[in-house]
C-alpha cells in the first residue's frame, strides 16, 4: 500500500521534481563557472536536495494522508462527502462541491426510479387481479356451456382448445404477479411445516386438464415427507415446474418422486419430452433466456426458470437440471425435512 501511494506521488510530481533538479544543476555549473570552490558548491547543492527532500516528504506525508482518506470515503462516499478536509485547496473544493452536486442528483434520481417502479407495480399488481375476474367468468361460462349443451366433436375439441389456452392466461397472470412480488418477497415469507405431498397434489390437480388435453401420464411417488419452507412459494415454483414439463413433452408423462440425502431430500420432477440441449443448460436460471427450445416455442419468456431459482434462493433451497436431448429432463430441488423434537 505505501509503495503503492509512493509511486501515484511521484508519478503526479515527476515534472516538478524535474524542473527543480534542473535548476539546482544550473546553480552548481554557475557557481562552478564563477570560480567558487567544489566544496561550497557541494556543500549549496547538498543543503538545497535536503530542503527539496524535506519539503517533499512533508508533502507526501499530507498526500498520503488524503489519499487513505479518499479511499475511505469511496467506501461510503454518499455519507461521508461532507467529511472531506475543509483545508485543502480551491480546486479540491469545487470537485469536493461537484460531487455534492452530482450525489444529490443521483439521489433525484433515484427517488424518481423508485417512484416510477412502484406506480408500475401496483398497476401490473391491481392489472393481476382484475384480469382474475373475467377468467374466472369465462371459465364458468365454458363450463356451463360444456354442461348444458350437446357439442359435436369438432366443439368439444373447439373447447378444450380454448380452455388450454385461457389456462396458459390465468398461468402467465399468476407469474406476472409473482414477479413483481419477488423483491418485496422477504416481507412475505411465513416459512413453517409444510406436507410436500399435499403441496405436489395440489399443483398437479391444478394442471390436470393440460394433462389430459395432451394424453399425458402423471405418477407421484414416495412424497410423504414435511419439509421447511414456505408453502404458497414453494408451490409456485412446483407449478412452473410441472408447466414446463408439459410444455415441451409431447408423450409419455412426467413423474415426481423425492429420496432422502445427506442434510434433506431431493425432490425431483422428470419428464420424457424433447430434453434440453447440452450448451443450453449452464444458462437456463438466465433472465429471459429462452434457448433452443425456446425459439421453437415462440411463447417462451424465459421467465419462469429465472423466478423459480430466485424463490428458491431465498428459500434457502437448491435446484439443478439434468437432460439428455430426445430422451426427457430431470428438475431436482433440494429441500430440509422438518425435525420434530422427540
Amino acid at each position: 500500500m505505501h509503495f503503492k501511494i509512493l509511486f501515484y506521488y511521484m508519478k503526479e510530481n515527476k515534472w516538478r521534481n524535474l524542473v527543480v533538479e534542473i535548476c539546482i544543476g544550473f546553480l552548481a555549473v554557475v557557481f562552478y563557472l564563477y570560480g567558487i570552490p567544489g566544496r561550497a558548491i557541494s556543500y549549496s547543492v547538498l543543503l538545497c536536495c535536503t530542503v527539496f527532500m524535506a519539503g517533499m516528504a512533508s508533502e507526501y506525508y499530507f498526500y498520503r494522508k488524503k489519499y487513505i482518506e479518499r479511499q475511505r470515503l469511496f467506501q461510503s462516499l454518499e455519507y461521508n462527502i461532507q467529511d472531506l478536509d475543509p483545508s485543502c485547496g480551491k480546486m479540491e473544493q469545487d470537485y469536493r462541491k461537484l460531487l455534492l452536486q452530482l450525489l444529490q442528483m443521483k439521489k433525484q434520481e433515484k427517488k424518481e426510479m423508485d417512484f416510477r417502479y412502484q406506480e408500475l407495480k401496483e398497476y401490473i399488481m391491481m392489472w393481476a387481479h382484475q384480469i382474475k375476474t373475467p377468467i374466472t367468468a369465462l371459465k364458468l361460462l365454458m363450463q356451463r356451456v360444456e354442461e348444458d349443451t350437446d357439442l359435436g366433436i369438432k366443439e368439444m375439441k373447439k373447447l378444450r382448445y380454448m380452455k388450454e389456452e385461457l389456462f396458459a392466461i390465468e398461468t402467465y397472470v399468476s407469474m406476472n404477479l409473482e414477479y413483481v412480488r419477488l423483491d418485496s418477497m422477504n416481507a412475505d415469507l411465513s416459512v413453517g411445516e409444510c406436507c410436500l405431498k399435499k403441496v405436489v397434489k395440489a399443483e398437479v390437480s391444478r394442471f390436470s386438464p393440460l394433462f389430459i388435453a395432451k394424453k399425458l401420464s402423471v405418477s407421484i411417488e414416495n412424497l410423504d415427507y414435511n419439509i421447511v419452507t414456505d408453502e404458497k412459494w414453494f408451490s409456485f415454483v412446483i407449478g412452473q415446474l410441472l408447466s414446463n414439463a408439459i410444455k415441451y413433452t409431447r408423450k409419455g408423462g412426467i413423474a415426481v418422486s423425492a429420496r432422502e440425502c445427506r442434510d434433506g431430500i431431493l425432490v425431483s420432477i422428470k419428464d420424457t419430452g424433447i430434453g434440453i440441449a447440452k450448451e443450453d443448460i449452464p444458462r437456463l436460471f438466465e433472465k429471459a433466456f429462452t434457448g433452443y427450445n425456446g425459439h421453437i416455442d415462440k411463447r417462451a419468456t424465459g421467465i419462469g426458470l429465472y423466478l423459480s431459482k430466485k424463490i428458491l434462493d431465498k428459500l434457502g433451497h437448491g435446484i439443478s437440471i439434468t437432460s439428455e436431448p430426445g430422451e426427457g429432463t430431470c428438475v431436482e430441488i433440494k429441500v430440509y425435512l422438518w425435525e420434530t423434537a422427540e
